[in-house]
């Protein structure tokens, strides 16, 4: 009755979502286990008779978490037998079926992943060693989060959590009146596209969010609210989806209704829509067909009715002025319409050159005109006249190198919120809404959110800084900022932009994130794009970034492969090493300094086996998944690092190439994730891990009792422990793996979202959790790990409409236990088929 009253007690901990099919579920109680004991299928619980199986005896000194190995005589891997199991103290006995894993069989594709079956076999009669490790829980604490300005940095059940979208920056935004139904707020913001995070976010006067909303994958381009009356609809925004544009209006703060829409797009040569509305009428702008649309507004789709169209240059912003007068941005031009709201006839009255060049949202306020302008990356302050007055943002935009916060970067929507102009910054690298005084003074800024699936790395030599790079499109795939974390808890605030977009030189075109990984090496700042080239890893090119003094991160150095099935290969080094059909590996140094790539930098070889996936090391050595490795670079004064191929050595066990990310792990081990997960010494041991469903698929196994499932990518460089260096590879479940350099899996951190609560569940606000207890989310593509001389503690970045810095604690209560010896007999053997095969399809409870 214990043990059944233990594992429904954890079961309920651990629910799973409603709709979840059974398997799952009873994976879910089977992951449980029993007090002192691990799944039923690893560890025997005596009743009375001998266990079945050869017998191996584990003497655990304190209860904790175990895991149990065997290996062989020469010390290579025969079977990982426990996996993270909690366990009482005392003698505990297991039990060994006799059969050694790591056969792969049957690999095929599954979804975007793949999975295989795994072989079992029979092992030979002899003498094998038992190792173990013991550990006390591991916890993790917040130590702040970055890019984001919400109290509480993940989703809530109240809408109160997180922040804005993580697919795009805030476009628009409104100011509210008090009477409206947002009880408390003052403002209303939005983004165009959101997956995991929220398209609307509704805010207090000092911008803290109240409560957010997404409805499907769009936001609002454009909001509006009543000019002059407060209606049934209180609340206004302009959706573009695909194929068509969309007018909704909010009613209440949870419910979106659609009263409007047409086919096509609305935005043309990056000039934004807008929408108006003047008691029952909306005045939507559409730059594509450079047209105004008046529009009699109903209830629903079908009560409202279109007025009239009315042709204007390439409009943008509109506003409405004390008199009711409608003012139109619309070309080099700020036109003043009369609107008959009877007919919905708009007549103009007045035309006022404004002499930007490319303005997007105009507001008016106090007599005067105040519109965001794109090309100079300010807000204008227009007299009626035209006339320009005060300049919020000093011109130019955001630059690399220190951050300037009174640099504007694509500002767009515009509202004066009490006495202060805030705005919304349409853009892929500063994504904020930035305020400001009515002199024109920056105020403060509210940041975020940062990409789906969060990122960053913490400097190993000041915490408190967190560099993190962009992936998202074209505008920012390459471009990254370090974060200041302030020791009083306050939000995060960017310290310095290392790489953006407007960053020129052909490493604009590497095919890869920006970097985010720093490594320090013989006096020199460097950021790796080892861990962050694509959210599965897994690429055939690596690079190498210094960061000067003026905090600029310049491509210095770069390794790869060309050639035909190169994958993602560098064009600038393509065009000069010309596809011929074969396979080359190239080296480049930027010699001159220049930011290009000249055939005198790159160092080639013709190479026999197809691409292989790289990692750069902290002393910037290169290691390829077949193990073989380029020896350390010599680095110049400068600091640029220069690769001989002649050091490439290729000595390695090359087994499966190409099927998974690469680590120096420490302790003399390389090891291996995407397959079947392998360790290799330098002395020529070996050990595995089965991973039959790696990278993201479709059904897989629950990860849970050490089972792994839907593997993606190494996450970080090692960190040490009272075990040796610890290393961790990300799931797209919800959780990582960490493993030691030698192969003992220690804990998942976070877990399967399919059996776990999610961070934040139940309204829970707690910024202390225990590492296994709850699920980061599926698809939170972009957690690492890293070890920080400066203060001795192990970060862990996750989180998924989120970038959230832990403190890991625990990594000193690790305990290697005795090692011991079992004589496996020939007669222990009899009767035991040479092999057996275990089914991906069908091992969905974990064993």
């Amino acid at each position: 009755m214990e043990a059944l009253s233990h594992r429904f007690t954890c079961f309920s901990r651990n629910r799973l979502r409603t709709g979840r099919a059974l398997p799952l579920l009873l994976a879910a109680l089977a992951a449980c286990g029993t007090p002192g004991a691990g799944p039923a299928t690893s560890e025997a619980v005596r009743t009375g008779g001998e266990p079945p199986g050869i017998r191996i005896l584990v003497n655990v000194p304190r209860a904790g978490f175990l895991s149990v190995v065997i290996e062989d005589r020469e010390g290579n891997r025969v079977r990982n037998l426990v996996s993270g199991r909690w366990v009482d103290a005392g003698p505990r006995e297991f039990a060994w079926d006799g059969y050694a894993s790591g056969g792969v069989a049957n690999e095929r594709r599954n979804g975007m992943g793949f999975r295989y079956d795994v072989v079992f076999r029979r092992v030979e009669p002899g003498e094998y060693t038992v190792r173990a490790l013991l550990r006390d829980s591991l916890d993790l604490t917040l130590a702040g989060s970055i890019y984001t300005n919400a109290t509480i940095p993940w989703h809530l059940p109240d809408a109160s959590g997180a922040w804005l979208s993580d697919h795009a920056p805030p476009v628009a935004i409104v100011s509210l009146e008090p009477g409206t139904p947002y009880t408390g707020a003052r403002a209303a913001i939005s983004a165009e596209l959101s997956e995991a995070g929220h398209s609307y976010a509704w805010l207090d006067g000092r911008g803290t969010k109240l409560f957010g909303l997404r409805e499907g994958w769009h936001g609002g381009v454009a909001l509006a609210v009543p000019s002059d009356a407060v209606d049934r609809r209180h609340l206004y925004s302009l959706v573009q989806t695909p194929d068509r544009w969309v007018l909704r209006g909010h009613v209440g703060k949870d419910r979106l209704q659609r009263l409007y829409d047409e086919p096509g797009t609305l935005a043309a040569d990056r000039a934004l829509p807008d929408v108006t509305i003047l008691g029952d009428l909306a005045v939507v702008s559409v730059p594509s067909t450079s047209e105004l649309l008046v529009l009699r507004l109903g209830g629903n789709a079908r009560q409202t009715r279109l007025l009239s169209r009315v042709p204007v240059d390439r409009p943008s912003g509109l506003t409405v002025d004390d008199r009711g007068s409608l003012w139109v941005l619309a070309g080099p031009n700020l036109e003043s319409y009369a609107v008959d709201r009877r007919t919905g006839t708009l007549t103009r009255t007045g035309t006022v050159r404004h002499g930007l060049g490319r303005p997007q949202r105009v507001v008016f306020r106090s007599g005067g005109f105040f519109v965001s302008d794109e090309s100079t990356h300010t807000v204008v302050r227009l007299s009626p006249d035209g006339a320009h007055g005060t300049i919020f943002g000093i011109p130019g935009g955001l630059r690399s190198g220190p951050y300037d916060p009174s640099r504007m970067d694509y500002p767009a929507g515009l509202a004066w919120v009490g006495d202060e102009l805030w705005v919304a910054e349409n853009s892929p690298v500063l994504r904020r809404i930035s305020v400001w005084s009515p002199d024109g003074r920056f105020v403060r800024a509210m940041y975020g959110s940062p990409k789906y699936g969060g990122g960053g790395v913490v400097d190993p030599a000041d915490p408190a800084l967190v560099y993190y790079a962009h992936l998202e499109d074209k505008r920012q795939t390459r471009s990254g900022i370090a974060f200041r974390l302030p020791l009083d808890g306050g939000p995060s605030r960017p310290e310095f932009v290392y790489l953006h977009p407007t960053d020129t030189g052909d490493g604009l075109s590497f095919p890869s994130a920006g970097p985010e990984q720093p490594v320090l090496h013989l006096g020199h700042r460097y950021l790796l794009n080892a861990f962050n080239r694509t959210p599965e890893g897994q690429t055939a090119t690596a690079g190498i970034w210094m960061l000067d003094e003026d905090h600029v991160a310049r491509l210095v150095a770069a390794v790869g492969f060309v050639g035909a099935k190169a994958g993602q290969t560098w064009p600038a080094v393509e065009r000069i090493l010309a596809r011929d059909g074969g396979t080359r590996l190239y080296a480049w140094s930027d010699l001159d300094r220049d930011g290009r790539v000249s055939a005198a930098e790159i160092a080639f070889r013709s190479v026999e086996s197809e691409p292989l996936t790289i990692s750069v090391g902290q002393d910037l050595a290169t290691i390829f998944s077949d193990f073989s490795r380029l020896g350390p670079p010599a680095i110049r004064a400068d600091g640029v690092p220069v690769f001989d191929l002649d050091r490439l050595e290729t000595t390695g066990p090359g087994r499966r190439p190409g099927t998974g990310d690469v680590l120096d792990a420490g302790d003399g081990w390389t090891v291996r994730a995407g397959g079947p997960i392998v360790g290799v010494h330098t002395s020529g041991r070996t050990w595995h891990y089965d991973n039959p469903w790696y990278r993201r698929g479709q059904e897989s196994g629950l990860s849970a009792g050490g089972r792994l499932a839907q593997t993606s990518r190494i996450v970080g460089f090692p960190i040490p422990s009272a075990a040796g260096p610890l290393w961790a590879a990300n799931n797209d479940l919800g959780g990582l793996y960490l493993f030691t350099a030698d192969g003992f899996f220690v804990a998942e951190l976070g877990g399967d979202h399919r059996a776990l609560p999610l961070l934040g569940a139940g309204n829970n606000r707690s910024t202390r959790r225990e590492a296994g207890g709850f699920s980061f989310d599926w698809e939170t593509f972009w957690p690492t790990v890293s070890w920080a001389p400066a203060d001795s503690t192990a970060y862990l970045q996750a989180g998924k409409e989120h970038a959230s810095i832990w403190k890991i604690a625990g990594l000193d209560r690790f305990v290697r236990l005795e090692t011991s010896t079992i004589l496996v007999t020939k007669s222990q053997l009899d009767g035991l088929p040479d092999e057996r095969v275990e089914r991906s399809d069908d091992a969905v409870v974990p064993r």
